[in-house]
């Protein structure tokens, strides 16, 4: 891998990975510590279910003592002995006999303790499961094995005990415990007995067998004043009685959690209730830090080979996924995408981030692609609108479709049609008065604004109906061509979209407007006949004060029986204008009047103003919206001048001053339109090799717009610039085709064209024939 910037990608991927490796570390780490809390709580939860079923284990002994009680007390040996001493000598050493049989059933029957005493203090007999006799004897023989003195036995068997009381005694040196009880009181009639019921260690053992689960745990139980009665040291943590005295006194202190002398760690666990007894399970912290520490060696073993892993996967993406960006890199570098004027030096991989690069590269692409974008955008547009007014004023043909879809992008979707032309006569002109501060509409810069407002609307309101609408701009008038399918009331649906769209725009952003629309046609072809219809019905507007919506078909018989006028008389008369033949436009003016004064037998003074002033407005279309020309208008005051006239001599005499000054106008521009072509024919003929030269850049050369110097040129020569551009190539790629043999791709380029097939195309179209086959020709000639 080639030497890296610090600002290189690499790095940061680097970084993202060892991110996502301490994550999933972190991670791990926070598992492996919440799985020994987990491994902690299941033992201490075990612990904490073994110490509550055990201690009720206790309880439910306690219970079963209590039931003993009653079995005695409704035993009838018992009874009989509980009285008095009246049939002492007759009967009580049987029912002595009695009763302990009945003791030894008892003990047989319960299984869970090894001895059962019953005290009757009156006749201070012990009756017992294994002997009858008097305590003192009963003491003598059994001394060893209670593990008592004789003054502690007195006290024992003497005392009154209102629940049972427990005491612990060393029997045959093992821990045992004699829970006492008072079950009958010393009342007349009656004499006191003492219950006492011994439970060894072995009895505990069976009492509490199912719950040493673990032989790593201790358990302690101990007797209503904290002291210990049974020890199942299974752990051997009580090494000592010191250990003892300090775990009973945590207990007593409420801890739960104790350090021995040999410093081993004791959690405790235990329940205090009313219970004689209760249990303590005493488990030493190794417990759990055995098993934590097999599970931390089985997590560091994966830890250690996951990250192992981990750095070895970095290394191997890094490498695979830098390479194919490394690739992109030089391939955008070697384009040369970045050699501008912006851009003057290439990016260094070593300098910059990789990524930065790229977007430094897609940037530029998308900025040239935008760029040509919206320049071949706009030369459409603005082809595909001259296109248009010369094919509304019937100065081109109509192409076939797929010509007109290629070339200008236009589709007429249906043959049936009308011509709408849209005038602004004024814009913001209800601002001030009916729209407030908070809901004003949108600010009018200037006249294209409005169009365009006016252009959207239309377009939005006719497409909605499925039809389709082209349109274009000749003299500040917006020109709408609206195809609709062949139905009956299509005429009717749109004149009202268009009240709908004046009513919407005038309401909306304040632009009053006039609209004229043609009659119905039903075929394309008839263009220029719609657009004339468009223009009559628009000045009919003017002339006559119909309101800002007019439809051809509602003037048209007020146009024929009116005057004559018609459209060829009127070509005629602008183009004798334009060409500034005065002679030949009086002439025609002079026609016209004729063909409607001299041959009617009738008109009426409107209808002669009427005429006078349309053919004032013929002369008006003559006059483009140059400044020089709308200031010689200015000037010249033709409508004034021409309303101030009372009759038809005064008018004629005016109108033929106003045609005089005009023509003169005109032909002041053509001289110098001539000298404009000549200048245009020169800078051809001297720069026809360079392969940019076109209409647009002499154009640019002669600072004018295409569509002006076209139209100068043509209307003086007769003929196209891109035409005699192309005369003059092919003429000298015929010197060259005779002189050598040279391929035609070189003579292309040498004369100018940019391809070999536009060199053939214009070759073929002026000769009639390739270059190849024209060469041919002269040499069979020759």
């Amino acid at each position: 891998m080639a030497r890296l910037s610090k600002k290189s990608v690499v790095w940061k991927w680097i970084i993202s990975y060892i991110c996502i490796i301490l994550i999933s570390a972190i991670s791990s780490l926070i598992t492996y510590n919440r799985s020994q809390n987990i491994i902690k709580e299941r033992q201490e939860k075990i612990n904490e279910v073994v110490l509550e079923q055990a201690s009720k284990q206790i309880q439910d002994c306690i219970v079963l003592l209590e039931k003993l009680r009653e079995e005695i007390l409704i035993n009838a040996s018992f009874n009989s002995l509980n009285k008095s001493k009246l049939d002492r000598y007759t009967s009580t050493t049987y029912k002595q006999y009695l009763l302990y049989s009945d003791l030894n059933t008892y003990l047989k029957l319960n299984n869970s303790y090894s001895h059962i005493m019953l005290y009757f203090k009156s006749d201070d007999k012990i009756v017992s499961d294994s002997t009858v006799n008097y305590s003192s004897p009963y003491w003598e023989i059994y001394n060893t094995t209670l593990g008592i003195s004789f003054d502690e036995w007195t006290s024992l068997i003497n005392g009154t005990y209102n629940s049972f009381h427990a005491t612990n005694v060393k029997m045959d040196n093992s821990e045992s415990t004699i829970f006492c009880r008072t079950i009958q009181t010393e009342q007349l009639g009656r004499q006191k007995v003492n219950l006492f019921v011994v439970f060894t260690k072995e009895d505990w053992a069976k009492l509490l067998a199912e719950y040493q689960y673990y032989k790593d745990t201790s358990m302690l139980i101990l007797d209503q004043f904290g002291k210990a009665a049974v020890k199942f040291d299974n752990a051997s943590i009580i090494t000592g009685y010191e250990d003892e005295q300090k775990i009973i006194e945590a207990i007593r202190a409420g801890k739960k959690e104790i350090t021995l002398r040999n410093n081993e760690v004791i959690k405790l666990y235990y329940l205090q209730n009313n219970s004689p007894y209760f249990l303590c399970i005493l488990t030493p912290e190794s417990v759990y830090l055995e098993t934590i520490h097999n599970f931390q060696l089985i997590f560091s073993f994966i830890f250690i080979i996951s990250f192992a892993f981990s750095i070895v996967l970095i290394i191997l993406f890094v490498k695979n996924n830098y390479k194919p960006v490394r690739d992109l890199l030089k391939i955008l570098l070697s384009t040369g995408i970045f050699q501008s004027t912006e851009h003057k030096e290439q990016p260094s991989i070593e300098d910059e981030n990789e990524f930065t690069i790229v977007k430094k590269g897609v940037v530029q692409v998308s900025s040239s692609y935008n760029s040509v974008k919206m320049e071949l955008h706009r030369q459409n547009k603005l082809l595909r609108k001259v296109y248009l007014s010369r094919l509304l004023q019937g100065k081109t043909k109509l192409l076939p479709e797929e010509q007109l879809k290629e070339l200008y992008g236009l589709h007429f979707k249906y043959t049936d049609f009308v011509v709408i032309l849209l005038y602004v006569q004024d814009f913001n002109s209800n601002r001030d008065n009916n729209y407030d501060a908070d809901h004003s509409p949108t600010e009018i810069v200037d006249l294209d604004h409005a169009q365009l407002i006016m252009v959207d609307r239309y377009n939005e309101l006719i497409t909605d109906m499925g039809w389709t609408v082209n349109y274009t701009k000749i003299d500040d008038i917006l020109v709408l061509i609206v195809c609709f399918p062949p139905e009956d009331n299509s005429v009717s649906l749109l004149g009202t979209i268009i009240r709908k769209g004046m009513e919407g725009i005038e309401n909306s952003y304040g632009i009053e407007s006039l609209v004229s629309v043609s009659g119905k046609h039903y075929n394309i072809e008839k263009l220029s006949v719609a657009y004339q219809e468009a223009l009559q019905a628009f000045e009919a507007i003017k002339l006559y004060d119909l309101g800002n919506y007019v439809n051809y078909s509602d003037i048209s018989e007020l146009f024929s029986s009116s005057y004559n006028y018609p459209y060829e008389m009127e070509q005629k008369l602008i183009k004798a204008i334009q060409l500034g033949d005065y002679s030949n436009a009086e002439s025609i003016f002079s026609e016209v009047i004729h063909s409607n004064i001299i041959n009617k037998k009738y008109i009426s003074h409107d209808i002669i103003r009427c005429l006078m002033f349309d053919l004032l407005g013929t002369v008006m279309k003559t006059f483009d919206t140059k400044k020089e020309s709308q200031q010689f208008i200015k000037q010249l005051k033709p409508a004034k001048r021409l309303s101030e006239c009372s009759d038809l001599q005064s008018m004629k005499k005016i109108f033929k001053e106003i045609l005089s000054c005009c023509c003169e106008f005109f032909r002041v521009g053509i001289d110098k339109d001539e000298n404009l072509c000549y200048k245009i024919q020169a800078y051809i003929r001297d720069n026809f090799w360079d392969s940019n030269l076109c209409v647009t850049s002499i154009a640019e050369h002669f600072s004018m717009s295409p569509v002006a110097l076209s139209k100068i040129f043509r209307e003086i020569t007769g003929t196209k610039i891109s035409l005699l551009l192309s005369e003059i190539r092919v003429k000298k790629s015929k010197e060259l085709l005779l002189l050598s043999n040279t391929n035609l791709a070189y003579i292309a380029s040498k004369v100018g064209f940019g391809s070999t097939k536009t060199f053939t195309r214009a070759f073929k179209q002026i000769e009639g024939c390739t270059p190849g086959q024209w060469r041919e020709n002269q040499k069979c000639i020759g």
